[in-house]
């Protein structure tokens, strides 16, 4: 399942991506994530790897992320493993003008071997549900960051 939401950030290209790199930082415009842990390789760079607690309405889920591909200012990969299953977060960047940004965030998901038991429209209400507006609402809270960093 691949959902695809694009937002435009009042903020140059390589501002937007040095942000966006800095993983640690991303429990300030990503609720739901409670804590982020380097735990291997270099920080920011493809092959880091993290442990990042997530809460999902109470529920919390300990992820593994790993940067799979880092191509400045213009993409950036991270894969995310669960004992739900495997996440892609594709990040593409594109320049709308001198202090325009386009971001493109497509997420896609593979639910572990039991979920996959579950109907289809089942798991397709409960997924768009639960991924797609906190991905939105990320996307916001990441926009209005990035510009407040910009004016001060």
């Amino acid at each position: 399942m691949t959902h695809t939401l694009d937002i435009t950030i009042n903020s140059p290209q390589e501002t937007v991506f040095k942000h966006l790199v800095d993983i640690k930082n991303r429990n300030k415009w990503w609720p739901a994530c409670k804590s982020i842990e380097h735990t291997e390789g270099k920080e920011g760079e493809e092959g880091a790897k993290y442990k990042v607690t997530l809460d999902s309405r109470g529920y919390e889920n300990e992820v593994t992320e790993t940067i799979t591909r880092k191509k400045a200012p213009t993409e950036l990969t991270i894969m995310q493993e669960s004992s739900v299953g495997v996440g892609k977060n594709r990040f593409y960047l594109r320049s709308d003008g001198a202090k325009k940004t386009k971001l493109t965030w497509e997420s896609e998901i593979e639910m572990n071997d039991l979920l996959h038991h579950i109907s289809a429209k089942i798991m397709t209400f409960f997924v768009s549900n639960s991924v797609k507006k906190p991905i939105q609402d990320a996307m916001e809270q990441f926009k209005h960051m990035v510009e407040e960093l910009e004016i001060n």
